[in-house]
């Protein structure tokens, strides 16, 4: 059995149409194909070559361990707690949504701890809020023997997200032992910190 040739007359263009006459897929005399409209693809494409615009919907899924979203933030506020009390920022937070099920990472790093008094116990860490619910993690400790303890900050957070929705990341900072003030500093803005959240889809 023969193949089915469909051809356009020379330097003519493949325009296939509807039943009201409106043009659906064409193909030009460069081999260029244009779909006019919404296509749907059953099966697997196996190879689909290069794709040089588009956007993906939020129906895409994505790889196992893929990153599916990652925002960076920078600040410079000065951190103090005593009274074994958490002290967050309160003019800088950063916000990630997440869907329930994936993986949200979140570093911060940057600024340096310091204690007035020893034998201060210094936790760094970190808020989240989820719904009008904060969790306080506090992943970094920092003790000290003598009057001054200057050590830059750093804390990091890997947690399974089982709401969807906002999470609102604050810096934290808390003295857990000893007497005077624990701090997580950035020197009046002679120093930074710098924050890195990510949401992950997990391998499994």
């Amino acid at each position: 059995m023969g193949d089915l040739i469909i051809k356009p007359a020379s330097s003519g263009n493949l325009k296939i149409q509807d039943q009201g006459g409106t043009e659906r897929i064409s193909l030009n005399t460069s081999g260029v194909t244009t779909f006019a409209s919404n296509t749907t693809f059953s099966g697997t494409g196996n190879n689909i070559g290069t794709a040089t615009a588009g956007t993906l919907g939020s129906g895409v899924t994505f790889p196992a361990g893929h990153v599916i979203q990652a925002k960076m933030h920078t600040e410079q506020e000065d951190l103090e707690s005593t009274n074994n009390s958490t002290a967050t920022t309160t003019s800088s937070s950063c916000t990630l949504s997440c869907t329930s099920g994936n993986i949200l990472c979140v570093w911060i790093c940057g600024g340096y701890t310091y204690s007035a008094y020893a034998n201060s116990g210094t936790h760094t860490g970190m808020t989240i809020t989820v719904g009008g619910t904060t969790t306080q993690y506090l992943t970094g400790k920092y003790t000290s023997n003598n009057a001054i303890v200057g050590w830059v900050g750093s804390s990091f957070v890997s947690l399974s997200v089982t709401t969807t929705g906002d999470h609102v990341v604050k810096r934290a900072v808390m003295r857990e032992s000893g007497s005077g003030t624990a701090r997580w500093m950035t020197d009046t803005h002679l120093a930074t910190c710098y924050w890195t959240l990510m949401e992950i889809q997990p391998t499994s």
